[in-house]
């Protein structure tokens, strides 16, 4: 297992891991993070370039990881962002962050192929950040768990316009969700039904 730590997390104004300028693996020979520990500042993982004239990041999987952010107050484990495709993102646990996951995408169709399933988001105040990204993309977001977590944000106008990227996750709470997006998409079940293995 390979760990990354950041030693001044709260100073910290970049990603521990990133790939971005079109970096990619191909189908049979993907680029894999696996059985990582991210203890990060600002962000653990980002996955593309700020700017989506770059080229498209592709062939990318990342599971099994453990990626924090700096605090609650600061930072997030994990951003999509520019333009991607074939990432998958799967059975990790990101906890720790003012978010949990961001995905930005500021164009349509620049997100194909994006999988992100069966991971844990925790211990976040947004679970996830939308961005005002436009929402004509190939993203699923399914079979997630998400706890101690109060909303899923973006920057203006209503999230309702993503529910087709949230077709099935659980959302772990002992008072009822406050955020209406999260009462109407998400399986609501007390913290108290989960039992650790």
């Amino acid at each position: 297992q390979i760990q990354f730590e950041c030693l001044s997390p709260h100073q910290s104004k970049v990603e521990a891991i990133r790939f971005d300028f079109g970096a990619s693996g191909t189908a049979e020979k993907p680029i894999r993070v696996i059985n990582c520990m991210v203890q990060a500042g600002a962000v653990g993982i980002v996955v593309g370039s700020h700017d989506s004239s770059e080229p498209t990041v592709s062939h990318i999987q990342i599971t099994e990881n453990r990626v924090s952010a700096a605090s609650t107050q600061y930072g997030i484990p994990m951003v999509i962002q520019g333009a991607a495709s074939d990432v998958a993102v799967m059975d990790n646990d990101l906890f720790q962050g003012l978010g949990g996951l961001s995905l930005r995408f500021d164009g349509a169709k620049l997100a194909t192929s994006i999988d992100f399933r069966n991971n844990s988001i925790c211990n976040v105040e947004h679970a996830f950040f939308l961005n005002d990204s436009d929402a004509d993309q190939e993203i699923s977001v399914v079979d997630n768990v998400i706890a101690n977590a109060r909303h899923v944000s973006t920057i203006n106008g209503s999230t309702e316009r993503y529910v087709g990227w949230f077709p099935g996750n659980q959302w772990l709470s002992d008072s009822a969700p406050t955020d209406s997006f999260v009462q109407l998409h998400f399986e609501k079940l007390p913290l108290s039904s989960v039992k650790s293995t």
